[in-house]
């Protein structure tokens, strides 16, 4: 008896090991996926044909955050702050005709792409030991100013 509950314990814990390994895998390609994605966001944005496009549908900007931000940056943990501003830039051009047409042109699956990292965030919430904004009072509006 002593010996199958050893066997069980022995068990369980390579369980745990295999299912952390693959847990910390899914992360590190749900964070690569994020970064390619920015990275291509970013590229769009500097992108000269890209702001021809825009000026023509009326966006006169783009976030500064998105322009500002190097693609190897300093900040831990900024990626789904930075993947928001991204999505909320990019979302709307999606129905505009032009820029769909653009984005898919010149930077094929880039939507597909913005799309599933979106869900993947959206379903599983943001990475492991990243810090969540607090809902109370104005402490949100804070976080996502600075």
């Amino acid at each position: 008896m002593p010996r199958a509950r050893e066997i069980s314990r022995i068990r369980a814990k390579a369980y745990r090991l295999a299912k952390a390994k693959v847990a910390e895998e899914e992360e590190d390609d749900r964070r690569k996926q994020l970064s390619r994605v920015l990275r291509t966001a970013r590229d769009i944005v500097a992108a000269a044909d890209f702001a021809e496009v825009a000026k023509h549908q009326g966006a006169a900007f783009a976030p500064r955050r998105l322009l500002t931000r190097s693609a190897k940056s300093d900040d831990e943990g900024q990626e789904v702050l930075d993947f928001i501003v991204v999505w909320k830039f990019f979302f709307p051009t999606f129905r505009v005709e032009a820029v769909r047409q653009y984005l898919e042109r010149d930077w094929p699956g880039f939507i597909d792409e913005m799309k599933d990292a979106f869900i993947a965030l959206v379903m599983r919430g943001p990475f492991d030991g990243e810090r969540r904004p607090s809902m109370a009072g104005n402490s949100l509006s804070k976080d996502l100013l600075t």
